[in-house]
């Protein structure tokens, strides 16, 4: 797992060069839409798509779900994502997809959704696996080459290329995050994290840090918005029944607004005996933050895995429960 993370700054150009010409002949109207189908490790890199292209006025709606909940537009968009390809939601989402509009990709190592997209003749790419285990999780750079690369083909994006160079470069700049991240696991060890951030950080790298607790660390975590926790979700801790730690992802280009709020929530979460964890999020632009913060926390959940003696590359849980849902009549 450690090395799928470590590795993250090159998957970028990796998946983005896996793209080739797929998107071509869906050139036209350029999409003021797309939707993206998916679960899990598969899904999450869509929000970080979402939030970067809201600031270029393209809106992005995202389904987790065995349907698209909603109706097409003519010139929409559809990515439809299941690293493994046999993602029982996202193959009947495809299906349901395929009866509405032709404007579809998939982005799929394998299984049965390269199956029918080639059956069907729906664009494809088909993303390589860097190492023989490699997790969906770990895959986050992938998927965002792939999706710039096809959103250049397709004509609603310029110069992804450097856009994703300036990134890896970045990453690749931030020396020390292996070791902050597992002296940050040191001190949240043993508790359930509740990770708070402004929008759209929340939803992007908030997201992906849960699921990176969960399937790394297998333990629960949770994400929320700032500032409506103020509104509802701190009187929980009137009674909070479990070890919790606040992990708040504070961004350094908050409002004065949201930044006097900031810290007044962590001084009066601290007041009433929370642990809380400020984690300050780097970055000079969005994607900076959101995948810089993304790979801190892999690098803290591998530590806590590893803290607990067990391997964060396997999820028995979930591998249960899918075996216990295929023998379900």
């Amino acid at each position: 797992m450690l090395d799928s993370v470590r590795d993250l700054p090159k998957h970028f150009s990796t998946g983005a060069a896996l793209v080739g010409q797929v998107g071509s002949t869906l050139r036209g109207p350029s999409p003021g839409r797309i939707s993206i189908l998916g679960m899990g490790g598969s899904a999450f890199p869509g929000n970080f798509l979402k939030a970067w292209l809201q600031e270029r006025g393209i809106e992005v709606r995202i389904s987790r779900d065995y349907a698209v909940p909603w109706q097409l537009d003519p010139d929409e968009l559809v990515f439809v994502c299941s690293f493994s390809g046999n993602t029982e939601e996202t193959l009947a989402a495809f299906d349901d997809a395929c009866g509405r509009t032709d404007r579809i990709v998939a982005f799929t190592a394998g299984g049965l959704l390269l199956e029918r997209a080639r059956a069907r003749g729906v664009a494809h790419v088909e993303l390589l696996k860097p190492q023989p285990d490699f997790q969906p999780r770990a895959g986050a750079g992938l998927f965002f080459g792939a999706f710039l690369a096809v959103l250049e083909n397709v004509g609603c994006l310029t110069d992804t290329a450097t856009t994703l160079s300036s990134l890896r470069a970045w990453l690749e700049s931030r020396g020390s995050i292996e070791e902050r991240g597992r002296a940050l696991a040191a001190r949240i060890v043993d508790h359930i994290p509740l990770i708070y951030a402004n929008e759209p950080l929340a939803s992007s790298a908030g997201r992906a840090v849960k699921i990176k607790f969960n399937e790394n660390a297998k333990i629960p975590a949770f994400f929320y918005p700032l500032p409506e926790l103020n509104h509802n979700e701190m009187e929980g801790f009137t009674r909070p029944l479990a070890r919790f730690v606040v992990v708040i992802l504070r961004d350094p280009d908050l409002s004065s607004a949201m930044a006097r709020r900031v810290r007044t929530t962590v001084a009066f979460l601290r007041s009433r005996e929370l642990r809380v964890e400020v984690v300050d999020v780097e970055g000079s632009n969005l994607l900076e933050k959101m995948f810089g913060t993304m790979w801190l926390f892999d690098f803290v959940s591998c530590a806590l895995a590893e803290q607990a003696g067990l391997d964060p590359l396997k999820i028995p849980m979930i591998e249960g429960f899918k075996r216990m849902l295929a023998e379900d009549p």
